[in-house]
């Protein structure tokens, strides 16, 4: 669990108060680790949050250390959806950042500006698409990937089946999903390109076909 959605501050503290008035189990929050060294003295079932790694500890048993890892069991709660998009022309050729207008969800605040940077070293399931309108000729395509810190890790393609010459009408949705294992402050973005011997489609404004979601499945 990412530190930013219980970490310090009122959100902590009212989760504190909560557990208070029905006594026994306890949240904690630290910069230790409350497994190791001295521990933490706490009642079984408390809850202890690292600060710094946003790992999520329980007490278990009796004595300072005995608490164990269960960030697995929250694993679900780190995600974040993006969608949305002015009409863009695409410069024909060149891979380009797609730029969301609009956040569905962040929970951990790990979003900003398009891009994803991972809270916690885990799998990911990564989904996006892009919606392109415009003239294609034959073997032009159109290509979405996956970026992690700046290297291409999946990709997803359309390729026209037109006749040549001027050209023909496409409008055309592209995906590209996957499964990833992530390390803690790798930056995840979508870009796309359009391969065309003349002319470009345009990103087209949707708030359906164009989103970018990533969501932490497994530890």
């Amino acid at each position: 669990m990412p530190a930013a959605i219980f970490s310090g501050g009122t959100k902590v503290k009212c989760l504190k108060k909560i557990f208070d008035l029905f006594g026994g189990a306890q949240i904690h929050s630290g910069t230790v680790d409350p497994s190791a060294g001295g521990g933490v003295a706490a009642t079984i079932g408390s809850l202890y949050l690292h600060e710094t790694t946003g790992v999520l500890y329980k007490k278990t048993a009796a004595g300072d250390t005995a608490w164990s890892n269960v960030s697995s069991t929250v694993a679900s709660l780190t995600g974040a959806r993006v969608y949305g998009n002015t009409t863009t022309t695409v410069t024909t050729n060149v891979y380009t950042d797609m730029v969301y207008t609009t956040e569905d969800y962040d929970i951990g605040t790990n979003m900003s500006a398009s891009l994803f940077t991972v809270p916690t070293t885990g799998y990911y399931a990564i989904h996006a698409s892009a919606w392109l309108r415009g003239l294609m000729q034959a073997t032009d395509s159109l290509n979405i990937r996956i970026m992690v810190d700046g290297v291409e890790v999946s990709s997803g393609q359309f390729t026209a089946q037109v006749g040549s010459g001027a050209g023909t009408q496409i409008d055309a949705v592209v995906p590209v999903n996957d499964i990833l294992f992530c390390t803690a402050t790798q930056v995840i973005k979508v870009q796309i390109r359009i391969q065309a011997a003349s002319g470009a489609p345009a990103v087209q404004n949707s708030d359906f076909y164009n989103f970018f979601t990533v969501q932490l499945v497994g530890v």
